[in-house]
């Protein structure tokens, strides 16, 4: 199978930083913390001292053409932002640039990988001269590869086990071998809530076209429609093969999704703290099980605050509708917990299991913390509420 390449992570250790737990009142910060979704490293990049190693490359099977998803969590957060984006901005191969300073223009023809971002321009004329990115401005973006057509429909082949590798023009001994390492298991694919709000500008994606996968930094989602640049070299030869290739391709083509989740809080809300949010759902209950009044008392008698904002709810739907409409009216109800009314998500302290599996529990504001949806899906990505 040849030796493993070698794999650099999205950031440069030099520019990395911190990945402190969010300071969290409810321990949920921690709690994602301790699960493991931040800086996990997976962008492959090299520089000109650097050769492509293939053998290497195609040697990681379950980046390519294991029909189950990539190794970990099909979506996750990191705390360190894209690496590329972070050399390179939006900077994308053929695009016409133009060098501050000068009154030269040329094309970018690749990019280079160290501290301050170097790209390579074909000036015209000819003469090809690399510079530091922030001296390269675009001027005409290029035309991305629409790969819409031809990138396999993750979100249609969910749950499914079909042998991808069957398909592959292998010796019979390293099919059995490579089945052997990667069993196929079941599809993952991210969820219809994560696709609602992910990816955004400057998060990274996997998709597969034809028999390898590979991750893309997103430069713009429109609709369903997400274009981005190539974020590691691809070995199949494809037109779209280099770093930085423009592309375009929808969400339903997307296997696994990180994105960015800072490591300071950007909202939070314990909802059984808002009194009017209380009143107004304990007003509007009607018939609760006979168990209620038990259940109740005997997980929460000791503690009269969690006991008071026992308040099963229908739904989450139900109290996100509710602060969205009231936060609109009155801006105060939001006020000091750095949410936005139009960015509203429930999200459970604890599962139902921890609830004893009784749903009027877990359905209830003192199970309830307001955060981002993107919070909320990262949470629940991680196996937490």
């Amino acid at each position: 199978m040849g030796k493993k390449s070698r794999r650099r992570p999205n950031k440069p250790a030099s520019a990395s930083r911190s990945s402190a737990a969010r300071p969290d009142p409810t321990g949920l910060g921690a709690r994602l913390a301790d699960a493991g979704v931040s800086n996990q490293p997976h962008c492959a990049f090299r520089s000109d001292a650097d050769p492509l190693d293939v053998a290497g490359e195609m040697s990681n099977m379950k980046l390519t053409v294991a029909s189950d998803a990539s190794p970990g969590d099909v979506v996750y957060g990191n705390s360190d932002r894209n690496m590329f984006f972070e050399a390179f901005g939006s900077l994308g191969i053929g695009d016409r640039v133009s060098m501050t300073g000068t009154n030269l223009g040329g094309r970018v023809v690749g990019f280079i990988l160290s501290g301050r971002g170097m790209v390579r321009v074909a000036l015209d004329g000819g003469r090809v001269t690399t510079y530091t990115a922030a001296r390269v401005a675009v001027t005409s973006p290029a035309a991305p590869y629409d790969l819409r057509a031809t990138c396999i429909d993750v979100q249609a082949k969910a749950g499914a086990q079909a042998d991808a590798l069957a398909e592959l023009d292998l010796p019979p001994k390293t099919l059995a071998a490579i089945r052997r390492d990667f069993p196929q298991r079941e599809l993952k694919v991210p969820s219809a809530e994560a696709l609602e709000v992910l990816p955004r500008r400057g998060e990274t994606v996997k998709i597969c076209e034809s028999a390898e996968r590979f991750w893309v930094s997103v430069t713009s989602v429109t609709g369903d429609t997400v274009e981005g640049l190539v974020n590691n070299e691809l070995t199949g030869g494809q037109p779209f093969a280099a770093l930085g290739s423009r592309i375009k391709f929808e969400k339903r083509h997307i296997y696994m999704i990180e994105a960015y989740a800072p490591p300071t809080p950007t909202g939070m809300l314990d909802v059984c703290k808002c009194a009017r949010a209380v009143d107004h759902f304990r007003d509007a209950l009607k018939d609760l099980p006979e168990a209620y009044g038990e259940f109740a008392a005997r997980h929460w008698v000791e503690d009269y605050d969690a006991f008071n904002s026992f308040v099963p709810v229908e739904s989450p739907a139900a109290v996100e509708a509710w602060f969205r409409a009231e936060a609109k009216t009155d801006p105060t109800l939001l006020e000091g917990s750095g949410l936005d009314a139009e960015d509203i998500g429930v999200f459970h302290k604890n599962s139902l299991e921890k609830c004893s599996g009784v749903r009027y529990a877990y359905h209830n504001l003192g199970n309830m913390v307001l955060l981002p949806r993107v919070d909320v899906v990262l949470m629940k990505a991680a196996g937490l509420g």
